[in-house]
């Protein structure tokens, strides 16, 4: 399953958050995010957890609902919210992105894989 979507996000939040705290939401998704015997996990999580050990970043995640995260990263400086779906409205959500690194503008319906 491809990811660029998500790798695009947490970079990006990840170089803007060098000095500072990087925030990271999330909600609870099976399989992409989810508790498991209290410990949170899931596919997105773990790419997550992936590029911060890879950028020698820290972040806190939090588990929030859908909305609440996307209203925090509006309005929260070095925060981000994943993963993104187009079920969620993800194309009105990562239209800051600019051009993805496939060569699709973040607002083309389809650019962001749902």
């Amino acid at each position: 399953m491809r990811k660029p979507w998500l790798v695009v996000m947490l970079l990006g939040c990840c170089t803007s958050a060098l000095a500072a705290q990087l925030q990271l939401y999330t909600e609870e998704y099976r399989p992409l995010s989810f508790y498991d015997n209290g410990k949170l996990t899931g596919m997105a999580v773990e790419v997550a957890e992936q590029l911060m050990q890879r950028t020698g970043t820290s972040a806190a995640i939090q588990v929030v609902p859908w909305t609440r995260g996307y209203h925090q990263v509006q309005h929260e400086a070095n925060s981000g919210l994943f993963p993104l779906s187009a079920r969620r409205g993800a194309r009105r959500c990562s239209s800051g992105l600019g051009r993805l690194p496939w060569g699709t503008p973040a607002s083309t319906p389809g650019a962001v894989p749902g």
